[in-house]
């Protein structure tokens, strides 16, 4: 497989009891794509998340999944981490008691990654510059709108190298077209920076995009 492609799906199947969640699907991300499944509740999103995540184990689906033009078994999220697939919940885990920089770059921090913090404000600073979140990093995190949120949980999945970020309705709870404006400058950042995100929306409007 291509080494441009940094995350690809080949034939996967996933079946709960008689109920079919994905039937035999393939596709490929390479760097600096954006992509867009589309699908109503019920699609098969969230199965495709939680096997990404190592929720989902890979004795429990057939097919495989490919980073990097290897073939992955992904059994936890820091495995996914590991491949350089950086998760973007649906509902953000932001630390409301800490400030901006440690929201940031909290994986960085428990990898050991970070020695000081004039550092890890640093590099916070760098990874919300990319989003275009324009914020002290040393506020606290606490009176964060939706949008602010979701931002900080994509310069989150940048700070850990992230090569691929898969989205999960990441606008569900914007409120404003503003706020869906600045998702996707976000986004286009990502690409101009050859980082492919996955896009997981129940919304045609997004998805055209």
């Amino acid at each position: 497989m291509n080494n441009d492609v940094v995350l690809a799906l080949e034939n996967v199947t996933k079946a709960y009891g008689e109920t079919v969640a994905l039937n035999s699907l393939s596709f490929n991300v390479r760097r600096g794509e954006i992509h867009s499944l589309l699908g109503d509740n019920g699609a098969g999103k969230t199965t495709i998340l939680k096997l990404l995540t190592g929720l989902l184990k890979p004795d429990s689906y057939t097919g495989r999944v490919w980073a990097h033009g290897e073939p992955v078994l992904i059994t936890s999220p820091a495995e996914a981490i590991q491949h350089h697939i950086g998760i973007v919940p649906r509902r953000p885990g932001i630390f409301a008691g800490l400030t901006i920089a440690d929201n940031v770059v909290v994986g960085r921090e428990m990898q050991g990654l970070i020695v000081n913090q004039a550092r890890m404000r640093e590099q916070a600073s760098r990874f919300m510059e990319v989003v275009g979140l324009k914020l002290d990093p040393a506020m606290k995190a606490n009176n964060l709108t939706p949008s602010q949120q979701r931002l900080i949980m994509i310069a989150r999945a940048l700070s850990l190298e992230t090569e691929v970020v898969v989205l999960d309705e990441p606008a569900a709870f914007l409120t404003s077209p503003q706020d869906l404006s600045q998702l996707f400058r976000a986004l286009r950042a990502l690409a101009e920076r050859n980082i492919a995100a996955l896009y997981l929306t129940r919304r045609p409007a997004e998805s055209a995009q």
